[in-house]
């Protein structure tokens, strides 16, 4: 085999600039974005990097990482590049190890198969597209954690982890994704669209393929999904209202400055002490804003969206069913043709055109047939696992949120500390 491409690139073009100096260390890239450099600062960077990997899912011989987003630009347009990086054990692959360069379309193309190839797997969200600000450092990160996070949950996936799809995607370099992804199209049209009959407009589902408890799963599914959106609205806020505070205790800062300009003496000392106690309980306040925000906020909103994509197994299922459904009514109406003609001589012409369509959609039948089987069979597995691994990523993240959130308030509480002991002090001199 050829040598693996470990090193895309070792140097990147002249008209290629790295965005934000971003890398694998989240808030150490995010320090260049909104300018770390407070005293807690390293010990709070250490428990956001625990909650941001809360969400990557553990599997034995699979590991994916996503770095170095890259901002390569022509002459008439640019767009961000992210190195994608591979660790592998699995005997399909070429090497063991190795990377390729990759834009979000290539990401796009992955989730978009997947679901295709997959209907009956909960296909990890993709991050959101953005209209404008699509280069800001701190959008960048986001898009990075996001595409990582969709890469993990992939490779994570008993089944998933073994596609050609994800083999194609992690293999191509920046140069063969597009034939990469003819070949896979060349593939597709050459199979039975079977599943093209399930948008034709037809009665409603057959209550033969209505099960119960899986209706009583999705109701529930329903109404957890509309709490975690609402949820993921709210945590939304949370980094604007601490930068918020961040700027308000900036303000009482330079107004105790100001008053200690317009005294002497045991107050002028107090509210200078002030002042620079309220400046540094800003910056505090400003670092961790930005860890909230995208520690605990990035964790719920990609749950509300793998709730989504687990929504649509149930949409999925019904589709499967409303194409077994089509060539069921394409069999009975070509046997009612072929009844009406059988026994008339002059319409033996017809009779036999009727017995053929009769056995090609019996044909389809039985395979679309198949292919429900299987899917109703394993999706009460694939909700099983999709919940289990749900449950256990939240708790985590709820775990590494309380450690940060404990370092955050324990920071505060020394700050609060070193000001009482300080106004102590001067007091204690002059009274």
């Amino acid at each position: 085999f050829p040598a693996p491409p470990t090193d895309i690139p070792a140097a990147f073009p002249e008209n290629s600039t790295a965005v934000g100096g971003f890398g694998g260390d989240f808030v150490s890239d995010m320090n260049k974005a909104v300018g770390f450099g407070q005293e807690a600062a390293a010990t709070l960077a250490t428990a956001s990097n625990a909650l941001v990997s809360a969400m990557a899912p553990k599997v034995t011989g699979f590991e994916v990482t996503v770095t170095d987003p890259v901002e390569q630009k022509t002459t008439m347009s640019s767009h961000i590049t992210y190195k994608v990086n591979v660790k592998t054990s699995l005997p399909q692959y070429q090497w063991r190890e190795f990377s390729q360069i990759h834009r979000y379309s290539d990401f796009e193309w992955l989730w978009t198969e997947l679901k295709e190839a997959y209907p009956n797997y909960v296909i990890p969200p993709l991050p959101a597209k953005a209209v404008t600000g699509n280069k800001d450092p701190i959008f960048v990160e986001q898009r990075r954690w996001g595409l990582e996070a969709f890469l993990q949950h992939v490779v994570a996936h008993p089944d998933l982890c073994l596609s050609t799809l994800l083999q194609s995607f992690l293999e191509s370099s920046s140069e063969t994704m597009g034939q990469a992804k003819k070949a896979c199209q060349k593939s597709k049209d050459a199979q039975p669209g079977f599943w093209r009959r399930s948008k034709m407009k037809m009665s409603s589902l057959n209550k033969k393929y209505i099960d119960p408890e899986l209706e009583a799963q999705k109701a529930e599914l329903l109404k957890l999904q509309a709490g975690i959106a609402s949820m993921a609205n709210h945590s939304s806020r949370m980094g604007p209202t601490r930068r918020q505070m961040a700027m308000v205790e900036a303000g009482i800062g330079e107004g105790f400055k100001v008053f200690s300009e317009h005294h002497d003496g045991t107050l002028s000392r107090a509210c200078m002490h002030a002042s620079n106690h309220y400046e540094r309980m800003s910056g505090l306040t400003s670092d961790f804003s930005t860890i909230e925000a995208e520690g605990l906020h990035e964790v719920i909103s990609y749950q509300a969206g793998m709730m989504d994509a687990c929504a649509e197994l149930f949409e999925n299922r019904k589709t499967v069913a409303l194409t077994v459904q089509s060539y069921q009514e394409t069999c009975d109406a070509a046997a009612q043709e072929f009844n009406k003609h059988k026994d008339n001589a002059a319409k033996q012409s017809k009779a036999q055109k009727a017995q053929a369509a009769f056995q090609e959609a019996q044909g389809k039948l039985q395979q679309v047939q198949q292919q429900y089987d299987n899917f109703a069979a394993a999706l009460p597995n694939e909700i099983a696992r999709f919940e289990e691994v749900r449950k256990k990523e939240l708790l985590e993240a709820l775990i590494k949120d309380a450690e940060n959130q404990k370092i955050y308030h324990e920071q505060l509480a020394s700050e609060w500390s070193k000001q009482l002991t300080q106004l102590q002090a001067e007091l204690s001199t002059t009274f």
